[in-house]
């Protein structure tokens, strides 16, 4: 079923180009981004290349006041499960095929400043989850993505954008099950989410999330802050993520740093050396604490077509070497 789901995305996709190849193009707009990665990790004497991510969507509008947006992943199709006895006579196969829609909803805009978005969308929590993969300044999420809620959900969220000086706040609503699962109960989780600017070029945002615990009794909270300073060649910031559940309390904190260098030759306009220090305490797994340095090399005017190499170093027992060598496309 879920490849059906797919194949037919991929149709759609197709048809749309096709259909409207000549016509307003603001009324369809495609995008997506190919992360593919060479990964060494000496501790556990691996070494790989992979596809991190490889996403295609559009989005686009119906008309004045509705629009849509559909996102998939692909670089995980399905893998083959074979199973025999002891004699090597074949008992079981099957095909597993992991849901790869990420972003399936409509857009209703009130006003200019006032949206509801109806489907499945990312929560309104944490600056880092927000954020795609694509314009990370680091190939992997930090260590507060391991005590926050799933990226995405199915429900409805609200958001409202009062006048033009970056002002941002949002509601939602959602089954609590992550993406591309029905509601198991009767219970809902809820969020909402600020952003406020303070000065030129610095922003704050706090996001409160209600999770349903997996044993549907008690339920989890979410608390996160985040702070952060753009300049033309500079970024810093930094972000909290404390959760409560089940009567036990995790937290993780992350900041890092940022700047970026203009060469403007054909092969390389610039690069961007980056640097996060991160701590996570997950209740009954213990603390990790570790350091990322890399760079980030633009190979031409697109901002996100990049190559990065990255190094984590961990500052404890509990973490891994690993050196990433990463290439990313996007259109």
């Amino acid at each position: 079923m879920k490849l059906n789901i797919l194949n037919l995305f991929l149709a759609i996709l197709a048809l749309n180009g096709f259909l409207y190849a000549g016509e307003d193009e603001t009324r369809i707009t495609h995008f997506g981004f190919i992360r593919f990665a060479f990964v060494s990790e000496p501790v556990l004497e691996s070494q790989y290349f992979s596809v991190f991510q490889a996403r295609w969507g559009m989005k686009g509008k119906a008309s004045d006041r509705l629009g849509y947006k559909l996102y998939a992943e692909f670089s995980s199709l399905g893998s083959l499960d074979i199973q025999r006895d002891s004699t090597g006579y074949l008992t079981h196969v099957s095909v597993d095929f992991p849901a790869g829609l990420l972003d399936a909803y409509i857009d209703m805009f009130v006003t200019d400043q006032l949206r509801f978005q109806f489907g499945q969308m990312k929560v309104p929590f944490s600056d880092s989850n927000l954020k795609s993969p694509a314009s990370m300044p680091f190939v992997y999420r930090p260590l507060t993505r391991q005590i926050a809620p799933p990226i995405r959900d199915i429900g409805v969220l609200a958001e409202w954008t009062p006048g033009d000086r970056g002002f941002k706040f949002s509601a939602g609503l959602f089954n609590g099950e992550g993406a591309n699962a029905v509601n198991a109960d009767e219970y809902l989780s809820g969020g909402l989410r600020g952003e406020v600017p303070i000065f030129d070029n610095h922003r704050i945002s706090v996001s409160l999330f209600t999770d349903k615990s997996k044993s549907r009794i008690k339920r989890g909270q979410y608390i996160n802050g985040a702070y952060l300073w753009s300049g033309k060649r500079f970024e810093s910031g930094s972000e909290i993520v404390i959760q409560n559940r089940n009567e036990k309390s995790s937290n993780a904190f992350y900041v890092f740093m940022k700047t970026s260098i203009e060469t403007n030759k054909p092969w390389l306009m610039s690069f961007d050396p980056a640097f996060r220090f991160e701590h996570l305490y997950e209740a009954g797994f213990g603390k990790t604490t570790q350091m990322t340095t890399g760079c980030t090399f633009h190979l031409d005017k697109s901002a996100l077509n990049i190559f990065r190499v990255e190094y984590i170093h961990p500052l404890d027992d509990n973490g891994a070497k690993a050196l990433t060598a990463l290439l990313q496309i996007t259109w």
